[in-house]
């Protein structure tokens, strides 16, 4: 199935301010605007008892709403359709109420990105995962003594052969930075993962919500 199309996720307050979805040089980078401010973080730290804080976002009753998706389904339905189900309900009662809270439009968010890989397609992640492949069999293989001009050469040549919708968002810096972690894994299906996350942007989505997430959490507890 073809992912639809994503949002313009990256231009709402909730999770920064990226133009045109471009991904920063430094992976790292990418928490620097959802930082919260350290008298949070000196508040978080000096919180005595963290197991008493309460849930945060949650639907008020989301037991029963699992268990009135699971009595709409076929008997022995599997689990992601329960979960389908519950999710579908989930979404639905926040449309109908026209309004959600932070921690509801991150969950939202998390779960828009995920389910639409970001915006690539399955032909886009193909593509990208078999450049990844031949780049790192080219840069383990290298017998060429000058690395860093190694690296380089194979930055660019990966750099080429990616989707234009992907290239054109992608920082030559960030390139390099995979292609070094290329050259530093010995298993291939790891490197080709793991690259394959970093050029797609699926990494720093990740660590944007697991921020929004853990700022959100902080802020609803710290100012209660």
């Amino acid at each position: 199935m073809k992912p639809p199309r994503v949002p313009d996720l990256s231009r709402t307050p909730l999770l920064g301010e990226w133009t045109d979805h471009e991904l920063p040089a430094d992976p790292l980078r990418a928490l620097d605007h959802l930082s919260p401010p350290s008298s949070d973080l000196a508040a978080l730290h000096a919180r005595p008892v963290l197991e008493s804080l309460p849930d945060l976002g949650q639907h008020p009753e989301p037991r029963a709403v699992v268990a009135s998706s699971r009595r709409t389904l076929p008997p022995g339905a599997p689990e992601w359709m329960q979960a389908a189900r519950a999710l579908a309900r989930e979404l639905d009662a926040l449309v109908a109420r026209g309004r959600a809270t932070a921690i509801e439009q991150a969950a939202v968010s998390r779960a828009w990105t995920a389910w639409a890989l970001a915006g690539a397609s399955t032909r886009q992640v193909l593509r990208v995962a078999h450049v990844v492949s031949r780049a790192h069999g080219a840069i383990r293989d290298t017998t060429r003594p000058e690395l860093e001009s190694v690296v380089n050469d194979c930055a660019q040549v990966l750099l080429a052969g990616l989707p234009s919708s992907i290239k054109r968002n992608l920082p030559y810096e960030r390139v390099v930075a995979v292609v070094r972690e290329l050259r530093s894994e010995a298993d291939r299906w790891v490197a080709v993962v793991d690259a394959t996350s970093e050029l797609l942007g699926w990494k720093a989505w990740a660590r944007v919500h697991a921020a929004t997430a853990v700022k959100l959490a902080i802020e609803d507890t710290t100012h209660e």
